[in-house]
């Protein structure tokens, strides 16, 4: 399998530089690459991988399934086509707060209904009216927060997974990404702490993202084998394409890794 770099040669040493390419390239052999850029990409695409790939894609809190479309569809072509590539988006079914909903999702997509995959409550209120701090509190093993309802979500996504899957990756945003961890596939929902994962992780932050140095240390700590990315942004997703290209040529590379492997 060819990696990103070596695509890219062979499309510079073919002067077909306006060709577009995606993640999924990575699965076609260089001779019918090197035809592909060669004919300007006007001749008949290289049939798609064997496999397709699959993804489920979790939403983050406040959003739903549009909005969440409309955060991954960057990376979605990063990744290949739609004949390749097959996201199903799972909504949370925790009401959000009205007062609580961004504003600018209210004005692009309705008054919703949008959701959360779980609540949190402050008892104590530390941090509650200023960002930053309520963030240091979240972080900080000290300060008690209670999550409402988080096993119930995990129970709806067992459900959906048993009925609709299997799929090959998990990609979450905020919320949705916190499900990820606490959730292994192939097993049963962790109601604790998670071990130490053995499956493949990749995280991408934002560097003006308040979470960002503590996302990066709390899932390195969960995942032996992180691979960390990182945009110019802030809590959301990446809008730069090459970094959606570099987390999708990661994502096929996790995903043929894990076919490849015996068992």
């Amino acid at each position: 399998m060819p990696s990103m770099e070596r695509l890219l040669e062979l499309r510079a040493a073919a002067f077909a530089d306006d060709v577009e390419v995606h993640a999924a390239m990575l699965s076609w052999d260089e001779e019918r690459l090197s035809t592909y850029f060669e004919s300007g990409g006007k001749a008949s695409a290289p049939p798609p991988p064997q496999r397709s790939l699959r993804v489920l894609s979790l939403h983050g809190g406040g959003g739903n399934r549009n909005v969440n479309a409309m955060q991954v569809s960057r990376l979605r072509r990063a990744l290949g086509p739609p004949d390749v590539v097959h996201f199903d988006f799972l909504e949370g079914d925790h009401a959000w707060k009205s007062e609580n909903i961004d504003p600018r999702l209210v004005q692009l997509f309705g008054p919703g209904p949008y959701w959360g995959w779980y609540g949190v409550e402050n008892a104590s209120g530390h941090g509650q009216n200023d960002r930053d701090a309520y963030v240091k509190a979240m972080m900080d093993p000290a300060v008690a927060f209670e999550y409402i309802g988080y096993e119930a979500a995990l129970d709806r996504l067992e459900r959906h997974i048993s009925e609709h899957g299997p799929y090959d990756a998990l990609v979450g945003f905020s919320q949705g990404a916190i499900m990820a961890p606490i959730f292994p596939p192939g097993g049963s929902p962790l109601h604790a702490s998670p071990p130490i994962a053995r499956l493949p992780a990749i995280a991408c932050m934002g560097r003006q993202d308040p979470f960002a140095p503590y996302g990066r240390q709390g899932l390195g700590s969960i995942y032996g084998a992180l691979e960390w990315f990182e945009h110019g942004g802030g809590h959301e997703t990446a809008k730069e394409a090459e970094v959606n290209s570099e987390v999708a040529e990661a994502i096929w590379r996790a995903v043929e890794e894990h076919r490849s492997s015996p068992g």
